[in-house]
């Protein structure tokens, strides 16, 4: 057996050049996969995953290259490396030599001036002497021979101020996050001025603010709901997992419809409130928009990824807020008080019951709220920064409150500026009269506006629809078709869409307020009220984990059990008295009735019974602690832990004492004392690095009285649940 020297003679002679290359080309690798990941996370969040696989996707498929030694799934520019690089920077040893010969690779690669490169020149430590010495010596040429003293062009000079603009943006504190990216401007806003028009814009503010304060209640709950799951925090933003965990399979397929229903009647919007808006503005039938939206989204189906991140969703974000804002103060200049001193409201004043009015106006304000899924999908990002999730139930809870501000200025503008009677005959946008009223300006900036805020969605929920009808037909039976037969077979529901805004569009029979509000009684009744309802109340009974702060009001019965039966009575409500078309009158009460049958099931088959849960976790990322934690009933449970290594053994406090050695931990041993909880779940897993979940291979042991005095289980997926009677045990896990 031949021994290979830890220093050769070259490298001895050299001054171990070749070594340090060796660990400074392992660096940049390491820098660049780890820049790869973070900017596949960031474009994940971005593309609203709605069904598991394409949750999983790009995720799985960076991994994978990782693991098997390929190319990554695409190569960071060095405007990626620069953004990400205050994330990035624990790799680098504090090695002047490592340093510096990183710096020369870096170099070598890439092409890079010293002014635009700040965050890589401080992680790597380029600006101090001894890096500065150790290049000097290993190079015999001085550090800024790295640089390039070529002239910057114009559109480079625009990618880095983006690369910077990105990199602050992203790394925004978590409150500020949460607030930006609950706030949802767009196609509901544009229905909203029409949606209130048939009652009054002042009885209108006072239903969105109202409606406003209850969903400032149910995602407060969302959140924390998110904060509990070890799911969520540690897997992928998709909103089926942590229902089918804590509610069920049955109503996470309830959930699956639900989803596809949305995301077929919110992309038939964007294809019906772009195009008419567009046409508005240039004279081009809305027909012939309709094929180049189509065509947009077939290209990037096409090209398998959307590609857009945190970052621009941010961007589009703020940049709808601030153009609401300036489309209000255009409208505010011709307001007109007679406008908005109408006052409509069934039975004050003898005035008429208008089933269609109200309809109308309690759908599309409840639309104006629907950023609940997205408290999920953003959950991982947003809890890697809050772990203890207070942070984040503020800023979304705050950022509903914005969007009652905002949308409320909104309104009165409008209403102020066009006259009730106009506006509500509008099939199409409140966009289309206010241009009328004001001219040319407010159909240039009303277009820009139009295609900010709903062109994103567009693209998101073409790849969202597309997905949830991938994963359906991605079957052995259709593996006959091919690629491209599956490709078109998912692609159907898009078509669909398109033929059918193309009739409303021809027959002039598609009312872009009606669809909304629609969507919004149907499907936000569920999203923004039924689920974070029953999701907290079984959160607070099985959550693997503990906020940091817990609001005691957010489970008070009476109040959830209000909020649930007024989204309930909403549904029955239409179904049975507002509504007067068979179609809807048949799906409001199906979902209704629906939904109460589920609830009774899940109380029935125990649900909401306490769950106690065990957690073994192995925390490599940065500044955090390998953990046993006990909760029971969605509390913290004091117990001793009982910790054994090849040699020893060891005890510990749950909940708060760390593991030591969890590299070499062996088994733990804790003895449960009688509990209330009717179900088990323990779960075993490694937190890497970038903040994802490994299984940890383990074996569960239970010792017990009779009638089964041993019961052994393997984790599958690093976690197992099964049913308890309650009574005392002795629980070992034995890792692998």
């Amino acid at each position: 057996m031949t021994i290979e020297p830890l220093i050769s003679r070259e490298e001895a002679l050299s001054g171990m050049p070749g070594r340090v290359t060796k660990q400074a080309s392992v660096l940049l690798i390491s820098i660049e996969n780890r820049t790869v990941y973070l900017l596949t996370q960031s474009q994940e969040t971005a593309q609203l995953a709605l069904s598991e696989a394409a949750a999983k996707s790009s995720h799985h498929a960076f991994l994978e290259a990782i693991a098997q030694g390929r190319d990554l799934p695409f190569q960071p520019t060095i405007r990626d490396l620069e953004r990400y690089a205050a994330r990035w920077a624990i790799l680098v040893p504090a090695n002047p030599n490592i340093q510096a010969a990183a710096a020369h690779l870096l170099g070598q690669k890439y092409e890079f001036t010293a002014q635009t490169m700040p965050g890589i020149r401080a992680a790597l430590g380029l600006d101090t002497e001894a890096v500065r010495e150790a290049y000097q010596r290993l190079y015999g040429r001085p550090l800024a021979s790295i640089f390039t003293s070529a002239q910057v062009s114009w559109l480079d000079q625009l990618r880095w101020r983006w690369a910077r603009l990105a990199g602050r943006l992203e790394n925004l504190p978590p409150f500020w996050l949460a607030c930006i990216l609950t706030v949802v401007i767009g196609a509901v806003s544009l229905a909203l001025p029409i949606a209130v028009a048939g009652v009054g814009a002042l009885p209108g503010v006072v239903v969105i603010i109202v409606i406003g304060l209850i969903n400032m209640i149910t995602i407060a709950a969302m959140a924390e709901t998110v904060t509990r799951s070890s799911d969520i925090r540690y897997g992928s933003g998709f909103i089926g997992r942590i229902v089918a965990d804590y509610l069920g399979q049955t109503s996470s397929a309830l959930l699956s419809i639900v989803l596809a229903a949305f995301s077929f009647g919110l992309l038939l919007v964007f294809y019906l409130g772009i195009s008419t808006t567009l046409e508005g503005a240039s004279g081009l039938p809305a027909e012939v928009w309709m094929v180049g939206l189509l065509l947009i989204g077939l290209y990037f189906l096409t090209r398998g990824s959307l590609h857009a991140t945190l970052a621009l969703t941010i961007v589009i974000g703020l940049a709808n807020m601030a153009l609401l804002l300036i489309l209000s103060m255009l409208a505010f200049a011709y307001f007109r008080p007679e406008n908005l001193l109408y006052i409509n409201v069934p039975w004050l004043n003898g005035q008429p019951f208008d089933p269609t009015t109200l309809s109308f106006l309690i759908g599309v304000v409840m639309g104006i709220f629907s950023a609940h899924i997205l408290v999920v999908i953003f959950g991982p990002l947003l809890l890697q920064r809050d772990p203890g999730g207070g942070e984040v139930i503020k800023g979304h809870t705050v950022g509903i409150g914005v969007a009652i501000i905002l949308n409320v200025i909104w309104v009165l503008a409008v209403s102020g500026a066009v006259a009730p009677q106009v506006l509500a005959e509008q099939q199409g946008t409140s966009l289309v009269p206010l241009t009328a009223t004001i001219g040319p300006a407010m159909g240039v900036l009303g277009a820009i506006f139009v295609i900010v805020s709903m062109g994103l969605g567009l693209v998101q929920f073409s790849v969202a629809l597309f997905n949830l009808a991938h994963e359906r037909i991605d079957t052995p039976r259709t593996a006959a078709l091919g690629r491209r037969g599956q490709f078109l077979l998912a692609f159907s529901p898009i078509i669909l869409v398109f033929l059918l805004a193309e009739w409303m569009a021809w027959t002039g029979t598609g009312s872009f307020t009606g669809i909304l509000a629609m969507l919004g009684i149907i499907v936000d009744s569920l999203m923004t009220g039924i689920f974070p309802v029953l999701l907290l109340v079984a959160s607070r009974r099985k959550g693997e984990l503990v906020p940091q702060v817990v609001y005691r009001f957010l489970g008070n019965p009476l109040l959830l059990t209000g909020i649930y039966l007024l989204c309930v009575a909403n549904l029955l409500f239409h179904a049975l008295i507002i509504w007067q078309n068979p179609f809807q009158r048949l799906l409001g009460l199906a979902v209704a009735l629906l939904t109460l049958g589920l609830t009774i099931a899940m109380i029935r088959r125990g649900v909401f019974r306490p769950r106690l849960v065990i957690e073994l976790r192995d925390d490599q990322s940065r500044g955090r602690d390998s953990r046993v934690n006990v909760t029971e009933n969605g509390q913290a449970v004091p117990t001793e832990v009982q910790l054994g290594y090849n040699d020893n053994e060891t005890r510990l406090q749950a909940n708060s004492g760390a593991i030591q050695n969890a590299a070499g931990l062996r088994y733990i041993r804790l003895d449960l004392p009688v509990t209330t909880a009717r179900e088990l779940k323990v779960l075993a897993h490694i937190i890497t690095p970038d903040g994802t979940a490994q299984a940890w291979p383990a074996r569960l042991t239970i010792e017990r009285n009779e009638p089964q005095p041993v019961l052994e289980l393997p984790l599958s997926g690093g976690q197992v649940t099964l049913p308890i009677t309650g009574e005392a045990c002795r629980m070992v896990v034995n890792l692998s």
